[in-house]
């Protein structure tokens, strides 16, 4: 090949070269970047990997945290001696939730002598547990506080559920007999929450 074209294509291959390393570096960090907004911007907790250990104390100083499948969940309200029962499924993390714990404690104080029995259903995950228990002490606990031990929270969902798709804060209401009766859900959920409560309590 004639010297002057063998400089001129090796002058070329330098500069694609140079072009490629140029236009990749910024794709990937684009890429990276893109990951870890869309990582943030997760709607759901993360998944505990560890095997559900169904019903476990799992609290210090006076505030009793039991761990809970779903079997227990279950038995937690077919124990509750034939009186209606509110679930409260709420997390620390939600803001909602938080919010309207005082109201939720001015419920359970009023309509608690009428019949109803009070249990808290707390989503955050396992090695969250102190955060609950935390929040508990600072605030009062609502009737039973249970903490959600499950392998697939999907699952527990569709089994508790009618219209709740996982969302908190939701408030569930079971007559006497254990059956779903009510469900209310979303951030306003507890606007209407006592007048299912008494429409329940027979007031």
């Amino acid at each position: 090949m004639n010297p002057t074209r063998m400089r001129h294509s090796l002058r070329l291959k330098q500069a694609g070269v140079s072009f490629l390393r140029t236009i990749t570096a910024p794709a990937c960090s684009l890429l990276l970047g893109c990951s870890l907004i869309i990582a943030a911007c997760s709607p759901e907790p993360a998944a505990d990997d560890g095997a559900a250990a169904g019903p476990d104390a799992v609290s210090p100083a006076g505030v009793d945290l039991n761990r809970v499948d779903l079997q227990g969940l279950q038995a937690h309200i077919e124990a509750q001696g034939g009186k209606a029962v509110l679930l409260s499924v709420w997390a620390t993390w939600c803001l909602p939730c938080v919010e309207a714990w005082p109201q939720l404690q001015r419920i359970a104080a009023r309509y608690e002598d009428q019949g109803l029995s009070v249990l808290t259903l707390s989503v955050d995950t396992l090695d969250r547990s102190p955060d609950v228990i935390a929040f508990l002490q600072a605030h009062g606990t609502l009737g039973e506080s249970l903490l959600l031990d499950t392998r697939n929270y999907s699952e527990f969902v569709y089994a508790t559920g009618r219209t709740w798709e996982g969302g908190v804060p939701a408030y569930l209401l079971y007559d006497g007999a254990g059956e779903l009766r009510h469900e209310f859900l979303g951030a306003n959920a507890s606007a209407g929450l006592e007048s299912g409560i008494r429409e329940l309590l027979g007031l």
